[in-house]
C-alpha cells in the first residue's frame, strides 16, 4: 500500500488536490498505512483510524449491517476504509482528523507534496542513496533528514591531495611550452626568411660592402704612394 494508491483512490472518491494529498499524509500520521491497525481502545480502525461511536450511522448505510463486527471487519479492508474517509473528509472536512489540526502531518509531505517514504519511487531513491554511501531514515522515521555515511565523510576529510601528481601536471604543461618555444625557435633557424635571419642577411651583406669599400679606399691609397 502506497500513498500513491491511496491519493487516486481517495480522488475517486471525490476528493480534490491537494486536499487527496494531504489526506494520504494524514492517513500515514494515523496508521502508517496499517489496514490491520486498531486504536483508541478499539474504536478506530483501519488505515484513517474510522472512529466507530462517531460514525455508526453512517457504518449502517456502508455495510447495510447494525453489527459492530461487521464494521470493523469492513473498515480493515483498505479500499473501503480508504471511501469511508472520503466521506468523512466531505461531510467534516480535513479538521475530522486531530493530525490536521495540530499541522503534525505536515512532516510527512516531502517538497513534492507527496507522502515520503511511501511510494516505489521513495523505496529506489532510498535503495539508491544507501549504495551511494547516504544513508537514508525517511522510510523508518518520516521527517529526518539523509546522513552522509560518517565512513564516507572521515574517508572525505583524511584524503591528502596529490601534490605529486599536480606538480607532475604542471611540469607536463612547462615542458609542453618549452619544447614549444624550442620548436618554434629551430622552426625560425632554418627558415631563411623569417624577420629575425632577414635582419641577420641585411646586416652581413651591409658589412661585406663596408668591407669591400674601404679595401678599395686602401687599394686607391697605396696606389697613389707608390707614383
Amino acid at each position: 500500500m502506497d500513498s500513491q494508491y491511496i491519493t487516486s483512490k481517495l480522488e475517486d472518491y471525490g476528493v480534490p488536490y491537494p486536499d487527496s494529498n494531504v489526506l494520504a499524509a494524514v492517513g500515514y500520521g494515523e496508521s502508517g498505512y496499517n489496514a490491520g491497525i486498531v486504536g483508541d481502545s478499539g474504536d478506530s480502525i483501519g488505515l484513517f483510524q474510522i472512529n466507530i461511536p462517531g460514525h455508526w450511522d453512517k457504518l449502517i448505510n456502508w455495510t447495510g449491517s447494525e453489527d459492530r463486527n461487521t464494521w470493523v471487519a469492513w473498515l480493515s479492508n483498505p479500499d473501503n476504509n480508504i471511501y469511508a474517509a472520503s466521506e468523512v473528509y466531505k461531510s467534516q472536512g480535513l479538521g475530522a482528523w486531530t493530525i490536521f489540526n495540530n499541522g503534525s502531518y505536515n512532516q510527512y509531505l516531502n517538497d513534492n507534496f507527496e507522502v515520503q517514504g511511501t511510494t516505489q519511487s521513495d523505496a529506489e531513491e532510498t535503495t539508491q542513496t544507501v549504495t551511494s554511501d547516504k544513508l537514508s531514515w525517511k522510510n523508518f522515521i518520516p521527517g529526518l533528514p539523509e546522513f552522509q555515511n560518517p565512513f564516507t565523510e572521515l574517508k572525505n576529510r583524511l584524503t591528502i591531495p596529490d601534490y605529486k601528481a599536480t606538480e607532475k601536471s604542471q611540469g607536463l604543461a612547462t615542458n609542453k611550452a618549452a619544447n614549444s618555444g624550442a620548436i618554434s625557435a629551430t622552426t625560425n633557424l632554418f627558415n631563411p626568411f623569417s624577420s629575425a635571419n632577414l635582419k641577420i642577411i641585411f646586416i652581413i651583406i651591409i658589412g661585406i660592402m663596408v668591407f669591400v669599400t674601404l679595401m678599395n679606399i686602401m687599394k686607391g691609397g697605396a696606389t697613389d704612394g707608390t707614383d
